[in-house]
């Protein structure tokens, strides 16, 4: 059975103007990959409830976060023409837009809801099995990286065995 590869984003806030501030990836061989992104100019949306839920601050985003171009030009030389799942479709795809769009070029991926790989009973599992991993993983939640990695090794439990 082929391991599919999971994407997760990170956003400024949940409401119309935010933008991606960390983007996570993680491959079907289990390598993971993280950026933080560096905010456009333009984009100004900061909500202090959702910076205290992933404890990303702004100013470390300004200080070690990597261009929209250079994060999107990475991500499409490492998943040309593959397919990406993810948990919040609408969310991720919003924000993946917002990244390429400032980046200037496409996605050269496919974004895909984790739920289209889930029978209806692997779908009624799911929270229940990711809430187990992270108790005995003890995951930080709410980081890019580690949540895309959440989903892959959900995905496993369920799907796998």
């Amino acid at each position: 059975m082929q391991v599919p590869l999971f994407i997760d984003y990170e956003a400024s806030s949940l409401h119309e103007g935010s933008y991606p501030i960390e983007v996570g990836i993680v491959l079907a061989d289990g390598s993971r990959r993280g950026w933080l992104i560096r905010p456009e100019p333009h984009w100004i949306d900061w909500d202090p409830v959702s910076a205290t839920i992933h404890n990303i601050p702004r100013s470390l985003l300004q200080d070690e976060g990597d261009s929209v171009q250079d994060v999107a030009a990475e991500l499409n030389r490492q998943l040309p023409r593959q397919t990406l799942y993810c948990d919040g479709l609408p969310y991720d795809a919003y924000w993946q837009q917002r990244l390429f769009d400032a980046a200037g070029f496409a996605a050269a991926f496919e974004l895909r809801s984790v739920s289209t790989l889930l029978n209806e009973e692997q779908q009624r599992q799911w929270k229940h099995t990711k809430g187990e991993i992270v108790s005995q993983e003890s995951v930080v939640l709410h980081r890019a990286e580690n949540d895309a990695w959440l989903l892959q090794e959900t995905w496993r439990r369920l799907c796998m065995g």
